[in-house]
């Protein structure tokens, strides 16, 4: 007969440690959310044209994050970093904060570099190759400084924070993250990123439209937009996520 208070021990990893960190970091930002739909039926179908095309893989996840990085670029404002001086630092290059599922389900931060500037052929590359690593690669100063106290970490974070080349040289410039891009009925997530600007990817609900006068089942992805009130405005947000839609309709052609 099994006890009561029957349980297994499971060990708290470095992995795990970061993202309790980065949380903690996020919930310190006065965020506002922004909710989104776009329909991305014809967007699904031209990308796979472009995969036989190409004979290259290409997800819907590597092409909104080009849409994002596109849309950041066309208005670099959003992801400017606030520093300890009251100056904004607004960056040429979109460093994107990525956290990977990998196959384990665990979670794998990973930086794309300078998004902006490829293309989401070279983007859906970059993220096979770090879903491929099947673990971090913490070398000896980052699994020393993890296991710090508690109260050393957050000192340094919030040095980092204060500091705008440090906060894009460890943390990026803005944080992209998906729930799974499944048929599973429309949902939306509301992250709490450590960035100035993120885009959380939900879910795909199939509705019923109407078009040209006839009723059309057509897929409906959902997104957030989440923004820190510090630095980016509310009108600044909106006009952001009608863009940000505009190119995830547009861009696929360009490819």
């Amino acid at each position: 007969m099994k006890s009561k208070n029957s349980y297994t021990l499971q060990p708290f990893t470095l992995e795990r440690k970061l993202v309790e960190d980065a949380n903690r970091i996020g919930q310190k930002f006065p965020f506002i959310h922004g909710l989104l739909e776009a329909d991305v039926t014809d967007v699904r179908k031209e990308l796979k044209v472009l995969r036989r095309k190409n004979k290259a893989a290409l997800s819907l996840t590597a092409y909104l994050l080009h849409c994002f990085t596109v849309t950041i670029d066309e208005c670099k404002a959003v992801h400017g970093c606030k520093s300890w001086n009251n100056k904004i630092y607004v960056f040429d290059d979109v460093d994107v904060f990525f956290p990977i599922e990998l196959a384990d389900r665990n979670l794998k931060p990973h930086l794309l570099r300078s998004a902006n500037q490829k293309n989401p052929f070279a983007l859906e590359q970059e993220i096979a190759a770090a879903k491929a690593k099947p673990k971090i690669a913490f070398d000896a100063k980052q699994r020393f400084f993890l296991r710090l106290p508690r109260f050393v970490r957050d000192f340094c974070y919030n040095y980092w924070m204060k500091r705008p080349l440090a906060r894009k040289q460890f943390f990026g410039t803005a944080y992209f993250s998906c729930i799974g891009i499944f048929p599973l009925g429309l949902g939306w997530g509301i992250p709490v990123p450590m960035h100035s600007i993120g885009m959380f990817v939900g879910t795909i609900e199939n509705k019923v439209v109407m078009q040209n006068e006839q009723l059309l089942q057509r897929e409906f992805l959902s997104i957030t937009i989440t923004v820190d009130h510090s630095v980016v405005d509310g009108g600044v947000q909106a006009r952001f996520m009608v863009r940000l839609r505009e190119n995830i309709l547009k861009l696929v052609h360009t490819l």
